[in-house]
């Protein structure tokens, strides 16, 4: 007799992406923040060497994403939708 793991769903989403400059370079070291009324606090998570970022665990809702590094424009993005699941 065996059991099989059970994977429990959660009622989060999340937002990932790249973060390049206009040469379409990738930019490791961008702090990226996602605001939003359905969380406590922002989350904020900074860029990995390949210019990757993962907001992961965002209740569903709006949110507001700034991403910001010393030397260049800070750049916002309003009305960013998460849903349960994706």
């Amino acid at each position: 007799c065996g059991a099989a793991p059970a994977w429990a769903q959660t009622g989060g989403g999340g937002l990932r992406g790249f973060i390049k400059d206009e040469s379409g370079a990738v930019l490791p070291g961008v702090s990226v923040t996602a605001q939003s009324p359905e969380l406590i606090t922002p989350s904020t998570v900074v860029t990995d060497e390949t210019g990757l970022y993962r907001l992961n665990n965002l209740p569903p809702g709006n949110y507001v994403i700034v991403a910001e590094l010393a030397g260049f424009a800070t750049t916002r993005r309003e009305n960013i939708l998460v849903r349960a699941g994706q």
